[in-house]
């Protein structure tokens, strides 16, 4: 309970009771309450029984009063047809009224996080401090901060998600980290959805390539000069260098040794997350760089197609890496680590397709000793949780990778096509059986149906 609101309870020779006509209260215009809901059964106890709980008002010039705390009884007991209501009557600053309301309407759980906010910037804008504010409303500096973000997200919107359901405060908060104002709303249309993680993945990656892309260019310029139009990492007459991923750049990873030759110099792409630096060579007779207009569509398409696999594989992983319920679904591991045994999945766990990384990411492992697992850490995590020790282990072998996915890219100017993939399927059942729930873009990989896929005939 807030300070205010504790001491205006404390307090009853504050105001004393009176009773007020209806017509000379009004509901404050800054109840951070918008929406009073079904006022129905209210009004007809109110008929019956008549206002069991005083309204608190503060004075207006004129001699008219506001609504500070019971506006639904004000609104419900006018439509009962009371002409008085009960009433005590304070003096409170401005600041100190928000602070009130805000608080009685926290204790009841009766606004939305986003009322909550509109009601603490309203209070911030009136000179308070988050830690002033926090006092006054009982609520803590770092929840005055999380609550007032959610004020970059579109109040429609969010009105919308929050009917849907389905959504944490964590992930409206996440949103709200997001600076492009259409990616936010789009974030709101998917949250609560199966959607939302792949989404919203997907608005972070586009996120870090826009703020690092000038970044790496200007580390570029230091040594190389924009390509030429038209020409690509796999031109004729150019070698590719250096690829970097930009979302993964840091300062000197497009570091290049002199080249060996006079006249030789350097070139620069940035094109689809990737920057290519690439050494321009001697022209060989009779060679071009001619690209076709069709050969360029399925290149797009084939990276596309790249992208999002890729990042269905980091959705997968993540949740992998995440996962805490082992104990709970010891038949289903139990059924998976058989079939992968006796060859029906993956192999055994000496498999050339077992992946390490995830298991020593888990372990804590010394990024730079990759080549095995360390034994002791490995044992620890065991000896510590040992269903989602051997429920990870179980997905490292399954074969999974930046990789895996349900498309053949084809050569030259042949389309990307669909292409069943069993061990992938196998691997989602696997995971949907453990609580995993795939996004549309997933199920339309894996059924065909991606408007990416180039049928074929």
């Amino acid at each position: 309970m807030s300070k205010l609101l504790e001491n205006l309870l404390d307090e009853p020779e504050r105001g004393k009771l009176v009773y007020l006509s209806a017509n000379l209260i009004e509901p404050h215009p800054d109840n951070p309450r918008k929406n009073l809901g079904d006022l129905t059964e209210l009004s007809d106890s109110i008929k019956q029984n008549g206002i069991l709980q005083n309204l608190t008002v503060v004075p207006q010039g004129g001699g008219g009063y506001r609504a500070l705390i019971g506006h639904r009884r004000l609104v419900a007991a006018k439509m009962a047809g009371l002409t008085e209501v009960p009433c005590v009557i304070v003096e409170m600053s401005q600041k100190e009224q928000l602070g009130v309301m805000f608080a009685e309407n926290v204790q009841r759980a009766d606004l939305t996080p986003y009322e909550q906010a509109e009601c603490l910037q309203m209070m911030i804008d009136l000179g308070e401090t988050a830690a002033s504010v926090a006092q006054q409303t009982g609520l803590s500096e770092a929840t005055v901060s999380r609550r007032l973000r959610l004020l970059k997200l579109d109040k429609k919107k969010f009105d919308q998600a929050q009917d849907r359901g389905g959504a944490s405060m964590e992930q409206y908060i996440k949103i709200a980290e997001i600076k492009s104002a259409a990616d936010r709303k789009e974030l709101l249309d998917a949250v609560g959805t199966d959607n939302f993680n792949a989404r919203y993945r997907r608005a972070v990656k586009e996120q870090t390539i826009k703020e690092l892309t000038p970044k790496a260019i200007k580390e570029a310029e230091t040594f190389a000069k924009p390509a030429p139009k038209g020409v690509s990492n796999r031109s004729s007459g150019y070698r590719e260098e250096v690829r970097c991923d930009i979302e993964q750049w840091k300062s000197g990873a497009l570091a290049v040794k002199k080249p060996k030759k006079s006249g030789e110099y350097f070139y620069y792409i940035a094109s689809y997350g990737t920057i290519y630096i690439l050494l321009k060579e001697e022209k060989a007779a009779g060679t071009t760089n001619k690209i076709s207009e069709k050969e360029k569509a399925a290149r797009k398409r084939r990276r596309e197609l790249s992208r999002i696999t890729e990042e269905m594989y980091e959705l997968r992983r993540e949740f992998m890496m995440n996962f805490t319920a082992g104990l709970k679904n010891k038949d289903v591991l139990f059924e998976y680590a058989l079939a992968q045994m006796v060859g029906r999945y993956a192999g055994s766990l000496y498999h050339t397709n077992f992946d390490k990384k995830p298991l020593q990411e888990k372990i804590e492992q010394d990024p730079k000793k990759t080549y095995s697992i360390d034994k002791d850490l490995l044992k620890a995590f065991y000896d510590k949780d040992p269903a989602a020790a051997m429920t990870l282990i179980v997905y490292c072998n399954s074969g999974d990778s930046k990789e895996s996915g349900y498309y053949y890219a084809s050569f030259g100017e042949s389309m990307p096509y669909h292409r069943d993939n069993r061990n992938l399927d196998v691997l989602y059942e696997y995971l949907c059986r453990l609580g995993y729930r795939m996004c549309d873009e997933e199920k339309q990989l894996q059924d065909g149906t991606h408007p990416l896929f180039q049928k074929e005939g």
